[in-house]
């Protein structure tokens, strides 16, 4: 089933700027050659919204009596994959209830953020949701051969936003290699 319209954090119409490569069309109109912008609006939704609409998300509405709930609850997502030039923390945002009812087995994100506290704030939603890295990917698909375990125990590390905010702390290569290497990249991160 195919849903014509974008996905953020909130409800609404937003400009999507498209160029001369479909794929690499934004919400961020920066992301895009001044001379090939284009811009269409798009309606856009949350995640949780089309998971509560579609039954993959119960709330306080449903009951697990409904046949057709129940039915939906059972069927398992096996890939969400966020390609968003940049916008994940947004997409991810509007998603964190399905996310976090880990009924996704695998979720590729391509981040694309270009800025570390963004980064830092993305691989904190997934890891507190329960999800680990398996792998880095190059945005061809190809294993950067990164350790995964040590990736994670780097993400484990980061504190909560409350104490982000509070103690500004910095992820340099000396540190933290490989959160440094996942916010100076785009890549393909394997949950």
């Amino acid at each position: 089933r195919i849903y014509p319209y974008g996905v953020a954090n909130q409800e609404g119409m937003m400009n999507l700027t498209t160029g001369n490569n479909p794929g690499g069309s934004s919400f961020h109109e920066d992301r895009l050659a001044k001379k090939f912008r284009k811009s269409i609006h798009v309606n856009v939704v949350r995640i949780d919204d089309v998971a509560r609409q579609e039954g993959w998300l119960l709330d306080d509405n449903n009951h697990n009596d409904n046949h057709t709930n129940i039915h939906h609850q059972s069927i398992p997502i096996h890939l969400m994959k966020i390609d968003v030039e940049g916008y994940e923390n947004f997409v991810v945002k509007g998603g964190l209830a399905l996310i976090q009812s880990k009924r996704i087995s695998n979720i590729i994100v391509e981040n694309s953020i270009l800025e570390e506290a963004g980064v830092v704030d993305l691989l904190y939603e997934f890891y507190q949701s329960g999800y680990k890295v398996h792998a880095l990917l190059s945005v061809n698909g190809d294993d950067l051969k990164k350790n995964a375990d040590e990736v994670n125990r780097e993400i484990s590390m980061i504190p909560s936003s409350s104490k982000r905010n509070s103690t500004v702390v910095h992820y340099d290569g000396s540190t933290s290699p490989y959160i440094h290497y996942l916010y100076t990249r785009t890549l393909n991160m394997w949950w």
